[in-house]
């Protein structure tokens, strides 16, 4: 483990765990976490590529850029059943 942060589980305390892990690790780490929805969105904006349309020459709005996940970029959920 190479970051913890005791609060509540928002969204806030998942930007601040995943900002203090990306200032230890070089490159792109694997993440686990306990099935938190913001926890997905918050790892895809950390680490992330844009990725471009090529141009088509024809008139009008270029297409917007894609934000995907890293290639490398894995992440797990465990989730708890109790029966």
């Amino acid at each position: 483990m190479l970051t913890a942060i005791v609060g509540p589980r928002t969204r806030e305390t998942t930007k601040e765990v995943v900002a203090a892990t990306e200032t230890r690790v070089a490159g792109i780490p694997a993440f686990f976490s306990e099935g938190f929805t913001c926890s997905l969105a918050t790892l895809v904006a950390a680490f992330h590529v844009v990725t471009t349309s090529a141009r088509t020459g024809k008139r009008g709005r270029p297409h917007t850029p894609i934000c995907a996940p890293h290639p490398n970029l894995l992440s797990g959920q465990v989730l708890k059943q109790q029966k």
